[in-house]
């Protein structure tokens, strides 16, 4: 059993360069907004309490926030493939945390939108923002200093 998988570690095949390139980039990009909105999220609960409220009253926001995650997830899965190895699969588990929320933004509108009631509740609000800063802080070290 052991020796199976030795053999079938043996045959994986590692990414050409690009696709480690562009893990990395998008690393590089999305960690430090992941920082930045969830400082935000901290420090200024009241403007994303706003915010939120804009996209609830308005149609052509929330098509636009169904459609950007979805668009985000589909390019960063087709451009990065998952490596344990490198760190990539930091990246390429946002790329399905984008496509899904796109996806369940788009076709579960109603849902989605009971969810986003729940912004105003601060302990709701913290519990988001430290998790966006945790994978936040995980993403920037993969994107600048756990370059191979």
């Amino acid at each position: 059993m052991f020796l199976h998988s030795l053999k079938y570690l043996a045959k994986l095949k590692m990414p050409d360069s690009e696709t480690h390139v562009n893990a990395v980039i998008f690393a590089q990009v999305i960690g430090p907004l992941f920082l930045a909105i969830s400082t935000l999220m901290i420090m200024h609960n009241h403007i994303i309490t706003s915010s939120v409220q804009e996209v609830i009253d308005h149609a052509e926001l929330r098509l636009t926030a169904s459609l950007s995650p979805l668009l985000i997830g589909l390019t960063i899965l087709l451009t990065s493939e998952p490596v344990i190895l490198r760190g990539d699969y930091l990246v390429y588990a946002i790329g399905f945390i984008f496509l899904a929320s796109g996806l369940f933004r788009l076709f579960f509108t109603s849902v989605w939108l009971r969810l986003m009631t729940n912004i105003g509740n601060d302990a709701y609000t913290q519990v988001i923002s430290y998790a966006l800063l945790s994978y936040g802080v995980l993403l920037t070290y993969h994107g600048y200093y756990n370059i191979l």
